[in-house]
């Protein structure tokens, strides 16, 4: 990807897991010590939501529903809807680009199969 005509790097995190009602925070590993800024895709062909620009201020609902601790945007508490890829863009936008998909589920944590046969 190029922003720019300049190479983008872009690190591809493992799914997250949350639960509605409950609070979550997606990190965004920044490795530059830059300013970050957040977006949200809800789906691959949906265009991308501003979540929080480089100053740090969150836009739209985000600003009721959730907080920046340092370069992590918290969930106070999560909604289905909340399901989506976050981006955390370094430097920016113009440095490395961190990619999560969140999935959220009703009402309980998915179980891992260690936990089915150690039950």
């Amino acid at each position: 990807m190029c922003l720019s005509g300049l190479p983008t790097t872009i690190i591809y995190h493992p799914d997250e897991h949350g639960v509605v009602g409950e609070s979550f925070t997606l990190f965004c590993n920044n490795s530059a010590n830059e300013f970050v800024s957040w977006w949200r895709r809800s789906n691959p062909d949906a265009e991308i939501d501003f979540i929080s620009l480089r100053d740090g201020i969150l836009l739209n609902e985000f600003q009721e529903r959730c907080r920046l601790e340092g370069d992590h945007l918290v969930f106070h508490k999560l909604e289905l809807n909340d399901t989506a890829t976050y981006i955390c863009l370094e430097e920016a936008g113009q440095g490395v680009r961190h990619v999560t998909k969140l999935n959220v589920s009703g009402n309980q944590r998915p179980v891992s199969q260690w936990q089915l046969i150690h039950c």
